[in-house]
């Protein structure tokens, strides 16, 4: 159907702003987000705007922002990034604030899984910010071989042993989950250790398991790795024309990622004018050329295929059809899943 469908794309960043007057310049503000979505000129350009200082903090996965939340360990956090199924769990345990009633520079949003979504169904506790993939990223000038499936990498031996798996338990486990036949939200238990043993059994034969492979891919000390499709494409900006990314024709993850005001914060003022900063069309395009997400915007994705022409479709590219969106589970399930990695993560 599009550019991102079983086909590998060779995947070609940037800066601007927007805002509104804070009254708190005296607190910072913490957001916390993906390495990629911590944007410096974004950073500068609030402060400069507002007053108000902001400050990083860094997570790997929706598991460890699920952990650092409930732990207390983001305690001083006010802005997240969670992922979709992250956010449906974090309105079940209260950690959201409703920002239904904030006004924001209107949306032309897109329908599938944005404006009619599992997660926040009336966008009353989060906003979307990009959306993406999770595939293989190819060092192509190490390894020629067809790739178009799951099983082609974990099949091959020899690729299977220069190989990078996610550091993401729903991830992992659900790509070979798929590999079974059995979709990314298993909740029967005898389905989920037949899962975490055959990974394991892959674990074993492959190189190593990361977080955040696109370093390892840039560097060539793995010539394959799971990843998530805007990491991708801004390694392949590092390494142009060597890493192409494939989403398999078994299917794969679909992600949306968004913004959020944690209960807890402690500067709402300064947050509320952080997410009405970042969701104003300027920075929404900004956004998906520094981060590599595709835009969830109809107006964006039309300035960026102007803006960047055919070489950037990954930017604005269709959603390809067999896709699997990963939801949260119930307490009971996810500890199997939970019980599952730990005992998954230990190469036999």
């Amino acid at each position: 159907m599009s550019f991102f469908k079983t086909t590998a794309f060779f995947i070609p960043l940037l800066s601007t702003g927007c805002f509104h007057q804070s009254t708190q310049k005296s607190k910072p503000l913490v957001v916390a987000a993906w390495a990629s979505y911590q944007i410096p000129s974004f950073q500068s350009e609030f402060e400069n705007k507002t007053g108000v200082r902001v400050e990083y903090k860094k997570y790997s996965s929706n598991e460890e922002l699920l952990a650092k939340i409930r732990s207390g360990e983001f305690s001083s956090v006010d802005v997240i990034y969670p992922s979709d199924y992250a956010v449906s769990q974090l309105i079940k345990e209260g950690h959201l604030q409703n920002i239904s009633s904030l006004d924001f520079e209107e949306q032309d949003w897109m329908g599938f899984a944005v404006k009619n979504n599992h997660y926040d169904p009336k966008h009353q506790y989060s906003k979307p910010v990009g959306w993406g993939l999770t595939g293989i990223a190819i060092r192509r000038d190490l390894f020629s071989g067809t790739i178009k499936k799951w099983k082609d990498v974990y099949k091959n031996k020899n690729l299977l042993s220069h190989f990078a798996f996610l550091d993401d338990p729903r991830e992992a486990l659900g790509s070979v989950s798929i590999l079974l036949g059995k979709g990314l939200n298993v909740t029967n238990e005898k389905d989920i250790n037949l899962i975490a043993n055959t990974f394991r059994d892959l674990r074993g034969q492959a190189k190593t398991i990361l977080s955040e492979p696109q370093e390892a891919l840039i560097e060539g000390s793995v010539w394959a790795a799971q990843i998530f499709s805007n990491d991708a494409y801004l390694a392949s900006k590092q390494k142009p024309n060597s890493i192409s990314f494939i989403f398999p024709e078994e299917g794969g993850s679909f992600w949306v990622d968004t913004v959020a005001i944690l209960s807890q914060s402690k500067n709402p003022a300064s947050a509320k004018e952080w997410l009405r900063f970042v969701l104003a069309q300027k920075q929404a395009l900004h956004f998906a050329e520094q981060t590599g997400t595709s835009c969830v915007s109809t107006s964006v994705c039309r300035a960026l295929e102007k803006k960047l022409g055919p070489s950037h479709r990954a930017l604005y590219a269709p959603l390809p059809l067999n896709t699997q969106q990963i939801q949260a589970l119930s307490p009971e399930v996810q500890s199997l899943w939970d019980l599952a990695w730990q005992r998954a993560k230990i190469p036999l």
